[in-house]
């Protein structure tokens, strides 16, 4: 995964500004869910016509939320899109602890939609 699918860096009168879409987050979050478990795996699996299994790099949703804490950290903004997508109290309350800790560092919080 690449954190820029859903984290984008920009300057704005000498901010540096982190725009977090929500809607990207969702899904890398849910896909870390589903693909965190290893892979069970029978003696059958082992090779597929003379090839090795695949390997994924698998990353689970804290390791997700944790790469965002230090991607903030330094900015002067962090700008929330699509806030609807934090229906789920899973997502919003692991980012709101980023959020907190964001704002008692001194930065700004705007949030949109």
């Amino acid at each position: 995964m690449n954190r820029r699918e859903f984290l984008t860096f920009t300057s704005e009168r000498r901010l540096r500004i982190v725009e977090l879409s929500c809607e990207r987050l969702y899904m890398h979050v849910l896909d870390a869910q589903l693909t965190c478990e290893p892979c069970r795996q029978t003696d059958a699996d082992d090779s597929w016509g003379g090839e090795p299994p695949a390997v994924f790099e698998r990353r689970t949703p804290a390791q997700v939320f944790d790469e965002i804490d230090r991607d903030v950290t330094g900015a002067d903004v962090l700008r929330i899109v699509g806030a609807g997508w934090l229906a789920s109290d899973a997502l919003s309350g692991r980012l709101d602890g980023i959020v907190d800790r964001f704002r008692a560092a001194g930065g700004r919080v705007e949030v949109t939609g």
